[in-house]
Protein backbone atom coordinates (compact mmCIF):
# COMPACT_ATOMS: atom_id res chain seq x y z
CA UNK A 1 0.00 0.00 0.00
CA UNK A 2 1.24 3.23 -0.96
CA UNK A 3 1.49 5.94 1.58
CA UNK A 4 0.16 8.64 -1.55
CA UNK A 5 -3.89 8.52 -2.13
CA UNK A 6 -4.85 8.56 -5.85
CA UNK A 7 -5.42 12.72 -5.20
CA UNK A 8 -1.70 13.40 -4.03
CA UNK A 9 -0.15 10.89 -7.18
CA UNK A 10 -1.91 12.94 -9.28
CA UNK A 11 -1.16 16.75 -7.30
CA UNK A 12 2.35 15.57 -7.78
CA UNK A 13 2.11 14.65 -11.31
CA UNK A 14 0.83 17.70 -12.25
CA UNK A 15 3.23 19.30 -9.98
CA UNK A 16 6.36 17.66 -12.38
CA UNK A 17 4.55 18.65 -15.50
CA UNK A 18 4.58 22.58 -14.17
CA UNK A 19 7.82 22.07 -12.96
CA UNK A 20 9.02 20.94 -16.49
CA UNK A 21 7.01 23.56 -18.51
CA UNK A 22 8.65 26.07 -16.26
CA UNK A 23 11.98 25.17 -16.54
CA UNK A 24 11.66 24.58 -20.59
CA UNK A 25 10.29 28.10 -20.47
CA UNK A 26 13.19 30.10 -18.23
CA UNK A 27 15.74 28.23 -20.85
CA UNK A 28 14.19 29.48 -23.54
CA UNK A 29 13.30 33.04 -22.35
CA UNK A 30 17.05 33.19 -21.49
CA UNK A 31 18.31 31.81 -24.75
CA UNK A 32 16.08 34.80 -26.56
CA UNK A 33 16.76 37.53 -24.36
CA UNK A 34 20.49 38.60 -25.16
CA UNK A 35 18.49 38.56 -29.38
CA UNK A 36 15.67 40.57 -27.91
CA UNK A 37 17.80 43.12 -27.09
CA UNK A 38 19.33 43.43 -30.25
CA UNK A 39 16.11 42.75 -32.03
CA UNK A 40 14.78 46.02 -30.46
CA UNK A 41 17.91 48.52 -30.57
CA UNK A 42 16.50 48.10 -34.19
CA UNK A 43 13.39 50.57 -33.46
CA UNK A 44 14.55 53.16 -31.63
CA UNK A 45 16.46 54.84 -28.90
CA UNK A 46 17.71 53.65 -25.53
CA UNK A 47 14.14 55.49 -23.68
CA UNK A 48 11.69 54.22 -26.08
CA UNK A 49 12.85 50.98 -25.64
CA UNK A 50 12.68 51.84 -21.66
CA UNK A 51 9.14 53.42 -22.08
CA UNK A 52 8.09 49.84 -23.77
CA UNK A 53 9.00 47.29 -21.60
CA UNK A 54 7.44 49.84 -18.78
CA UNK A 55 4.19 49.52 -20.62
CA UNK A 56 4.96 45.07 -20.64
CA UNK A 57 5.23 45.34 -16.50
CA UNK A 58 2.37 47.85 -16.31
CA UNK A 59 0.31 45.56 -18.44
CA UNK A 60 1.52 42.38 -16.46
CA UNK A 61 0.60 43.93 -13.42
CA UNK A 62 -2.82 44.46 -14.40
CA UNK A 63 -3.52 41.28 -16.55
CA UNK A 64 -2.41 39.37 -13.45
CA UNK A 65 -5.23 41.01 -11.36
CA UNK A 66 -7.61 39.62 -13.98
CA UNK A 67 -6.15 35.96 -14.44
CA UNK A 68 -6.32 35.80 -10.67
CA UNK A 69 -10.38 36.65 -10.57
CA UNK A 70 -10.77 34.26 -13.45
CA UNK A 71 -8.58 31.75 -11.65
CA UNK A 72 -11.32 31.34 -9.07
CA UNK A 73 -13.75 31.31 -11.61
CA UNK A 74 -12.48 28.77 -13.94
CA UNK A 75 -9.76 27.10 -12.24
CA UNK A 76 -6.10 27.26 -11.77
CA UNK A 77 -5.59 24.53 -14.22
CA UNK A 78 -7.52 26.04 -17.19
CA UNK A 79 -5.96 29.61 -16.78
CA UNK A 80 -2.52 28.35 -16.93
CA UNK A 81 -3.13 26.73 -19.87
CA UNK A 82 -5.00 29.78 -21.85
CA UNK A 83 -1.83 31.79 -20.39
CA UNK A 84 0.59 29.47 -21.47
CA UNK A 85 -1.08 28.97 -24.81
CA UNK A 86 -1.31 33.18 -24.76
CA UNK A 87 2.39 33.41 -23.79
CA UNK A 88 3.10 31.40 -27.37
CA UNK A 89 0.90 33.01 -29.51
CA UNK A 90 2.45 36.27 -28.54
CA UNK A 91 6.29 34.88 -28.61
CA UNK A 92 5.21 33.54 -32.46
CA UNK A 93 4.18 36.93 -33.21
CA UNK A 94 7.29 38.36 -32.20
CA UNK A 95 8.49 37.00 -35.49
CA UNK A 96 5.86 39.60 -37.70
CA UNK A 97 6.86 43.01 -35.35
CA UNK A 98 8.29 45.39 -38.32
CA UNK A 99 7.62 48.21 -36.30
CA UNK A 100 8.00 49.33 -32.31
CA UNK A 101 4.62 50.17 -32.18
CA UNK A 102 3.44 46.73 -32.98
CA UNK A 103 5.21 45.80 -29.84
Amino acid sequence: MSIFSNGAKQHSHNYRIMLIASTVLSIAAGLFSPFWIVFIEGFGDVQTIGIAFGWVILANAISGHYAGRLSDRIGRKRVMMIGGYAQALAVFCFTLVVSLGQL
